[in-house]
């Protein structure tokens, strides 16, 4: 029964470890989802952008090469949608088949993300604790522990004598119609000097197994605590590297604005506006996998 309990424990592993993948796939196709609109959003400026520097070529208040450098940032652009819509159908996929549908047809993933964790901002022990209590993997060794030292004091029962009982109860005879009743009992007992020490042995190895399940909750425990101890530290750095990224974002905005219009008015240059758009389209990437970092890093906690 112990066993038994044990072996229902490992299928609630295997649940979880279904529900993590599924969870980083999702999260995975969610970001590959906002790549592609930053993508979408960063070609729609370049058209933005192409328009304009069109305009003030025809009026001659801008060189030839300005537009040169604005169609080959409009292809450029228009690349990396193709490459982030690839990206996210890729992701789908893998999505899919994490949650192991074969044909879930065409659908958007939403923007769904995880909340806090309880107790992320405190203390590794207490977590660790929580663990203790709620991850499968302790009570799957705690079960086989308790399994096997049931299995030890089966194996110390050989020490002392057996006692066999067994009856029977037939209905026999040499001819079909003259049959008879035939009852018999027995009573062994048995119990052996000496087995060249066998049981002594089968004690040992026993003690041995449960020593090795012991060791294998040690280390268990101890594999928690650095797991734990590394979602912790990731589920921290994500919080301040998606603010950290929040404020890259809104300066490159702003950065962008300015480069627009100092384009406009004739103080700037192509260059300018061009590197003023890609570190937009930077900082709008890096907030993305900002954010991706902490909700993967939430749902490991």
């Amino acid at each position: 029964r112990a066993t038994a309990e044990a072996q229902g424990a490992t299928e609630q592993v295997a649940a979880q470890q279904v529900g993590m993948a599924v969870q980083a796939a999702y999260f995975a196709a969610r970001a590959q989802k906002a790549l592609m609109q930053v993508a979408r959003d960063n070609l729609a400026n370049q058209d933005r952008h192409l328009t304009q520097v069109q305009a003030f070529v025809q009026v001659g208040t801008r060189p030839e090469i300005d537009l040169a450098q604005a169609r080959t940032d409009r292809a450029n652009a228009a690349v990396q949608v193709i490459t982030a819509e690839n990206g996210y159908s890729i992701a789908k996929a893998q999505l899919n088949q994490a949650m192991g549908v074969e044909d879930a047809g065409d659908y958007d993933v939403a923007d769904d993300t995880l909340p806090a964790v309880a107790g992320e901002d405190g203390s590794g022990d207490a977590l660790l604790a929580e663990a203790q209590r709620g991850r499968p993997e302790f009570t799957v060794l705690a079960r086989q522990i308790a399994a096997q030292q049931l299995t030890l004091s089966a194996t110390k029962g050989a020490y002392g004598p057996s006692l066999n009982a067994a009856m029977s109860l037939t209905d026999a005879g040499t001819d079909i119609t003259q049959l008879a009743w035939n009852w018999s009992a027995s009573i062994n007992l048995n119990w052996p000097l000496f087995q060249g020490l066998l049981t002594m042995a089968q004690v040992k190895e026993q003690r041995a197994n449960l020593s090795a399940l012991e060791a294998q909750q040690a280390g268990l425990r101890q594999q928690v605590r650095v797991e734990i101890e590394q979602a912790r530290l990731q589920v921290r750095a994500g919080k301040a590297t998606t603010q950290a990224a929040a404020e890259a974002l809104a300066n490159a905005r702003e950065r962008l604005r300015l480069a627009e219009a100092r384009y406009r008015t004739g103080v700037g240059s192509i260059i300018e506006l061009g590197d003023a758009q890609l570190a937009m389209t930077t900082a709008a990437a890096q907030a993305v996998q900002a954010d991706y970092t902490l909700a993967s890093a939430r749902a490991s906690l």
